[in-house]
């Protein structure tokens, strides 16, 4: 199995994210679908969806009199085959009236330009006021003149209008979200309204798993980095990454080594007994000498960079692993890979 690590950026600009008022980063709907692009997920409506226990049309749409939205709720479901089957759902209540009232609060919570929240007895109208209610006790009073507000009363005009769309592009937002193949990390740089989200997509499979290679192919077309990580199992079932296979390869091959050298000395001790004490303090020299030898490759190796003893592995022993060269091998690899 091999994990595989996609690196592509998600970019402030094109809105593939955005920032909230504490500066934290948001993938948006198009962020996820720009990631898509790579994993390849597929998302599906379903035709009927429960509301309080009632069979309703997906999106289930309630209008006011004159035919304006006032609440959508509706469900979207995601799947994808990278590498196996996994299926998410996301249902969504989106309330327009509420959407429209808690921007107004945010904005004057930002900005006294904006308004003031008051209570609701006290608030008196104006032309260059709107009141919304919060709740029995309070409201809130929003100044018309300013852009933040005008920006959120066209936001809910058109919600009004489309209200659906916007609460189908959330529900399928986080059912990809949903998705471990969306389990993403990400590091930003860049000045504001310019800010890039550069993004790790994490994939495991086999190589030979079609899903995983169309995935890598449509990585490469996004002009996404790639890179693998070859993992072993081992006999209790735990994942370990192959650059730590080095230090038991070597632990192992000490072992080998030891126990070949207490078998010379057996045979060595019962063809002459006159030179068993010869044999015995050689025995423990070699000892002494292959565990010092041990500690200073497992030193040397965990100083090097990986990358360039695994470029040097390339390049000195072809279509070989690093569990299947000797003591000898491995020391001269680490060794080149200090020039590489």
């Amino acid at each position: 199995m091999n994990r595989y690590e996609i690196k592509v950026n998600l970019n402030e600009e094109d809105g593939h994210i955005i920032f909230n008022k504490n500066e934290e980063c948001i993938i948006t709907y198009d962020g996820y679908n720009y990631l898509n692009n790579i994993v390849g997920a597929s998302l599906f409506m379903p035709d009927k969806i429960f509301v309080d226990g009632i069979e309703k049309e997906n999106p289930y749409i309630i209008a006011d009199e004159f035919g304006g939205v006032i609440e959508v709720i509706t469900n979207a479901i995601a799947f994808c085959n990278v590498p196996n089957m996994v299926t998410a759902s996301a249902t969504v209540r989106y309330n327009v009236e509420i959407a429209f009232t808690n921007a107004l609060v945010e904005l004057v919570a930002m900005s006294e330009k904006a308004g003031k929240i008051m209570k609701t007895n006290l608030c008196v109208e104006s032309d260059n006021t709107i009141i919304r209610p919060i709740n029995k006790e309070l409201s809130v009073v929003a100044n018309i003149n300013y852009p933040g507000v005008i920006d959120a009363i066209n936001q809910y005009s058109n919600d009004k209008s489309f209200g659906e769309r916007r609460a189908v592009s959330l529900a399928q937002r986080n059912a990809l979200k949903k998705l471990p193949q969306f389990s993403v990390v990400y590091t930003l740089k860049g000045s504001k309204g310019f800010r890039i989200a550069n993004t790790t997509l994490t994939l495991f499979g086999d190589s030979k798993n079609t899903s995983i290679i169309e995935c890598l192919n449509r990585a490469k077309q996004v002009n996404g980095y790639i890179a693998m990580n070859k993992l072993n199992s081992v006999s209790d079932d735990e994942i370990i990454d192959v650059n730590e296979m080095s230090k038991i390869k070597i632990d192992r091959d000490l072992s080998n080594e030891k126990q070949l050298n207490k078998k010379d000395d057996n045979i060595k001790q019962k063809q002459s007994s006159n030179n068993k004490e010869t044999n015995t303090s050689k025995s423990n020299s070699n000892s002494e000498e292959d565990t010092d030898f041990r500690k200073k490759m497992i030193e040397k190796y965990n100083s090097m960079d990986k990358e360039k003893v695994n470029l040097a592995l390339t390049l000195m022993f072809p279509g070989k692993e690093l569990k299947e060269l000797s003591l000898q091998e491995i020391d001269i690899l680490l060794n080149c890979a200090k020039a590489v």
